[in-house]
């Protein structure tokens, strides 16, 4: 069982691809959702950590933290990364389709722009596995790309609505990319178990206007 698209290994190795800082909507989240909890026992995983700049801020506001990608070159500059700050957490290379957790493990799962670089077939073993290792009454939190993103409808179509090939600054050498529908996702979510389902967006532009980028902020529990 293997969803990991190789491509990302390479895209690490020749560029470190990432930022230094989290992204603002999982801030909002974890504020929203983790921060009245008690924190050092609360078990946050974050699948396709990258270079780890979301674990960095999860770390700093006292969580227990676990970082997973599939790339071994990622993980390894995670841990550079985190150990220059004077930071650790539990780092793991393996498939999201398969994590090697036990059940009810975690308190929440968070996805910043990872799951959507898969086919179908895998996001739905991704997210089984997610809702599999999270406790009852657990958290998800993922970031998809629409529809209206610039980059739908470019390169290659493998299957309705997932590209390879795409030549753009977003998704250029990064694989394939799954674009969604709100009604997609929700009907993904419903039919794995999740409930309290909710689906917001995020939209920005590029190039004076010229391109969006839309993502749609999930938000679930088991």
């Amino acid at each position: 069982m293997c969803s990991f698209d190789t491509s990302w290994e390479a895209v690490y190795q020749k560029t470190g691809f990432g930022g230094d800082y989290p992204d603002t909507n999982l801030v909002r989240f974890v504020a929203r959702n983790l921060y009245a909890k008690e924190r050092k026992s609360t078990r946050i995983l974050e699948v396709g950590c990258g270079v780890g700049a979301n674990l960095w801020y999860l770390i700093q506001e006292g969580f227990d933290t676990y970082g997973l990608d599939g790339s071994k070159t990622a993980i390894e500059k995670c841990a550079a990364n985190l150990k220059r700050q004077d930071f650790s957490c539990k780092l793991f290379v393996s498939d999201a389709a398969d994590l090697r957790f036990e059940d009810n493990y975690f308190d929440a799962v968070v996805d910043i722009e990872c799951i959507y670089a898969n086919t179908i077939a895998d996001i739905k073993k991704i997210l089984r596995e997610i809702y599999r290792t999270l406790k009852e009454g657990g958290l998800f939190f993922s970031m998809m790309f629409s529809k209206k993103t610039w980059g739908y409808g470019l390169g290659k179509e493998i299957e309705s609505n997932t590209f390879v090939e795409i030549n753009n600054r977003i998704f250029g050498g990064r694989g394939m990319a799954h674009f969604f529908i709100i009604e997609e996702i929700h009907g993904l979510l419903l039919e794995i178990g999740f409930r309290d389902i909710e689906i917001n967006v995020a939209s920005r532009t590029e190039n004076n206007r010229k391109y969006i980028i839309e993502e749609l902020l999930c938000q679930a529990k088991k």
